[in-house]
């Protein structure tokens, strides 16, 4: 439609595929604003309601745009002028249709290109695909969920983090047997947060820390890695999920809720320097294929099950993190996974020194590969996977804080196949440095970054009290002592 009439406009020579990227959901666009041509808007028919509208602007190839995009008059994209290493932009609003059409318009921007358009509402028998182009196969699509999504209270958390202008201020750790007073004598200082592990596989032994962790936490923000679904239970993932989402589990979080409630009373809900006193670290790399809730080709199921456990806690003075993997699946998969920012307080990402451009060789033999491995995980070289610079904006779209879940330096035997970058000096420093300029210095506030002090297993090292780091315990220390 020509914007501002009921004037259909065929905009299908406006089209384009760039090939720059597998993912035809963030390759193919769409000319709003075609030079030369009228202004386009985007229609579709719905009933009268309220709608969940994921849009996406961008383009791969290009970065000659303002794009800005709205959404029956509520704008989502505000503004977004791309640079070579931040390409798309995202974002999510929920908005009322009353005259049958969903309205998508490019007022205020210049040249904007549209990605794609997700909708979501009990109007649709099954959310939209991508438009306007028809979606690929492959494209990720959204189940309706499985069950109606649980009303959830706000989460009454604070509005900003108290260490949140200051990436050394907001370090975290989960340290190799506990040795939590090592680490402090080792670093010279003592840490703000303190990440720990539930069982995934033992519904008992779950149950118990669930039911002690709370009141274990001492001066340190406590942060819980928990899954919502077990190992041990039945069927495939998606069927895990599922069967979460409608309450197989209700008791392990009704028993949990009750017992944060409980300490809560006592000791609050933050500390005196407005710190959480704990948060919830729900499904971690959930992007992931070794862990039983993946929310790989079940995202429907995976968003309606954090759900229920965020309704069955009812602890709304508790932040809740939805954490990511690098290098791994896309934000559409992303996007279509999300809980909701009611439910959903922090953006996390895992980042290691490992994979990416390191086969056949280390950083330690050829160092070169450190600076394109650091590219790849960072997104400065314009990958469309989940990376540093592609979660940093999706917290940004959604209003939350971020997050570095684990990271760290990391050395293996290469006959394994997924050797690292070793003694990589310039890590710490390149993360730091890229969070202050990306995250802080963009307004999205950084609620810790959670240093991996174990070595996973025999073959892998990533400890850096051990002295197999040197240069880089040597740069940890100066960024984060």
């Amino acid at each position: 439609m020509k914007v501002g009439s009921q004037t259909s406009l065929d905009l299908t020579g406006a089209t384009r595929r760039r090939n720059r990227s597998s993912d035809l959901w963030r390759d193919t666009l769409i000319h709003l604003q075609p030079a030369g041509g009228a202004v386009g808007a985007w229609e579709y028919a719905v009933p009268k309601g309220s709608y969940r509208v994921t849009v996406a602007a961008g383009d791969l190839a290009f970065v000659d745009s303002l794009h800005r995009v709205n959404v029956e008059g509520t704008n989502a994209v505000p503004g977004f002028r791309p640079t070579a290493g931040d390409k798309v932009r995202t974002k999510t609003v929920t908005v009322q249709v009353d005259d049958g059409r969903l309205t998508i318009d490019p007022i205020g921007g210049t040249n904007t290109k549209l990605l794609y358009v997700e909708l979501e509402g009990a109007g649709l028998a099954t959310p939209s695909g991508p438009a306007p182009t028809s979606p690929p196969s492959t494209a990720p699509s959204v189940a309706p969920e499985p069950q109606p999504a649980p009303s959830v209270p706000s989460p009454s958390i604070p509005g900003t983090w108290p260490r949140g202008q200051s990436v050394s201020g907001a370090l975290g750790t989960h340290v190799q047997q506990g040795d939590y007073a090592g680490f402090k004598k080792w670093l010279g200082r003592t840490v703000d947060y303190q990440l720990k592990y539930a069982s995934r596989r033992d519904k008992e032994a779950l149950r118990k820390t669930l039911t002690s962790w709370p009141s274990q936490s001492g001066n340190r923000t406590a942060i819980l890695s928990f899954s919502t679904v077990l190992e041990s239970d039945p069927g495939t993932a998606k069927d895990a999920l599922r069967a979460s989402a409608q309450g197989r589990h209700d008791d392990l979080w009704r028993a949990f809720g009750a017992e944060l409630r409980r300490v809560a009373a006592t000791k609050g809900w933050t500390f005196p320097d407005g710190r959480p006193r704990w948060i919830l670290r729900v499904n971690w790399e959930s992007n992931g294929t070794w862990f039983k809730h993946s929310y790989l080709g079940a995202e429907a199921e995976f968003r309606a099950s954090v759900r229920r456990m965020v309704q069955m806690v009812d602890a709304p003075g508790v932040p809740v993190v939805f954490g990511v993997g690098v290098n791994r699946s896309n934000r559409a998969q992303m996007e279509a996974a999300y809980p909701g920012d009611d439910v959903i307080d922090i953006i996390e990402l895992d980042l290691y020194d490992n994979w990416a451009r390191y086969a056949p060789a280390g950083g330690d033999a050829e160092p070169s590969r450190r600076a394109a491995t650091w590219a790849v995980k960072s997104g400065l070289d314009g990958n469309s996977t989940l990376n540093l610079t592609t979660v940093i904006r999706f917290a940004e779209d959604h209003g939350k804080a971020f997050a570095i879940g684990e990271t760290s330096v990391w050395r293996e035997k290469a006959s394994v196949g997924q050797v690292g970058g070793g003694d990589n000096p310039d890590w710490y420093p390149n993360l730091v440095a890229f969070l202050n300029t990306n995250a802080i210095g963009q307004g999205v506030p950084v609620a810790y970054v959670n240093h991996f002090e174990v070595d996973p297993h025999a073959h892998q090292q990533a400890r850096l009290m051990t002295g197999n780091f040197p240069n880089a315990a040597a740069s940890f220390k100066r960024v984060f002592g």
